[in-house]
């Protein structure tokens, strides 16, 4: 008995490891669902100012899952959106990555680990401009900077190198 092949199973037009509406729409539900429990859970800060830019971001959370869900409305449901991860050792070396970082921002400082986190993950996610990923990282810091040192007051971990 023959077993049928990846190719024999797939739709016409239908690429193999491609997500389906449903897929997307669950996505779009369980991001909800987790933005909900980061509300709340933000609402348990006691400083109003503090629970801004956590509310902020999750209020740009939500827009983006309803943004998915919506799409999800009007795609055909034999539709098939590309994979989102490709390589699975590439992934695992951005997780690796970004452990990394978010271990170090402790000991080096914030802007230290972002000059170094933020090309490195450019350059694994392909992006082959270095120039352009040099700017970007930089005017990302100068940005970041500029809201929380200026602007909210809010001192960063302080910089291993630079002391700021």
């Amino acid at each position: 008995m023959t077993q049928p092949n990846d190719e024999a199973t797939e739709s016409p037009g239908e690429k193999p490891g491609a997500r389906s509406v449903v897929q997307d729409r669950v996505l779009a539900i369980l991001i909800i669902v987790v933005a909900t429990f980061f509300w709340i859970e933000s609402g348990r800060i006691r400083a109003a100012e503090a629970q801004m830019f956590p509310r902020m971001i999750l209020i740009l959370i939500y827009g983006l899952a309803g943004l998915l869900a919506l799409r999800t409305l009007y795609l055909q449901s034999d539709h098939r959106a590309p994979a989102i991860i490709t390589s699975y050792p590439a992934f695992a070396l951005f997780v690796l990555t970004s452990l990394v970082y978010v271990s170090s921002v402790s000991s080096l400082g914030f802007f230290t680990a972002s000059v170094v986190y933020m090309p490195v993950v450019a350059f694994l996610l392909g992006l082959r401009r270095h120039g352009l990923n040099i700017a970007v990282t930089f005017i990302f810091l100068a940005a970041t900077y500029t809201v929380f040192v200026v602007i909210f007051a809010r001192p960063l971990p302080r910089e291993m190198l630079w002391g700021l």
